[in-house]
C-alpha cells in the first residue's frame, strides 16, 4: 500500500498560528449598560424592611406562587393583567400607588382601593389581614399624600405569604 500523501505535503503536529481556547465567560454577552440596569432594577425595588414585632403573616400563598392580579382600568400597558409572585404582591402594589401619584393623588387613592377589591375578590388574604388592609385604605383615601401612604407601604412591604 503506498502513501498518496508524501510526507512533504503533511501538515505540521502543531499549528503555531491556532489560539488554544479560552475558557467561556459567563458574562460575556453582558455589556456594562446590561449590568448598570439590573443594579438600577434591584434598587427600584425600594427599601428593604427588616421584620419586626409587627411582621404579619398573610395565609394565601406559597412564596414563588404567581398571582395573576388584574390591572386598574387608568393603567395603560399593553394587557389587562399582571403576572406577581406572591411574596412580591405587597411591594407590587405599592409600586403601582406610587406610579398614581405621577398623575395625582386621587388616581393613587383609585389605584389603591382597585387592589384592595382585587385582593379581597381573589381572596388572597385571610380575615384579619384584609380587614386591616381596608382600615389603612381609608385613612389613605382621608388623606391622600406620599407622607400618609407611608403606612400602607410599610404594612405591604411587611406581608409574607404562607401556604394554606
Amino acid at each position: 500500500m503506498t502513501n498518496p500523501y508524501p510526507k512533504s505535503n503533511m501538515p505540521q503536529a502543531h499549528n503555531p498560528t491556532v489560539v488554544p481556547s479560552q475558557p467561556v465567560n459567563p458574562n460575556s454577552g453582558r455589556t456594562f449598560f446590561d449590568t448598570s440596569r439590573a443594579m438600577q432594577a434591584a434598587r427600584d425595588r425600594g427599601p428593604i424592611i427588616a421584620p419586626d414585632s409587627r411582621h404579619v403573616k398573610y395565609p394565601s400563598m406559597r412564596d414563588l406562587e404567581k398571582l395573576t392580579i388584574p390591572r386598574p382600568a387608568s393603567d395603560i400597558r399593553l394587557g389587562r393583567f399582571d403576572e406577581v409572585l406572591a411574596r412580591d404582591l405587597g411591594r407590587h402594589i405599592s409600586s403601582r400607588v406610587k406610579e398614581g401619584f405621577r398623575v395625582s393623588p386621587s388616581e393613587a387613592v383609585g389605584v389603591l382601593h382597585h387592589y384592595v377589591g382585587s385582593v379581597r375578590g381573589l381572596q388572597l388574604f385571610d380575615a384579619s389581614s384584609q380587614a386591616d388592609f381596608e382600615k389603612l385604605a381609608a385613612r389613605f383615601a382621608g388623606d391622600p399624600s406620599e407622607k400618609s401612604f407611608q403606612a400602607v407601604e410599610q404594612y405591604l412591604n411587611s406581608l409574607t405569604p404562607e401556604a394554606r
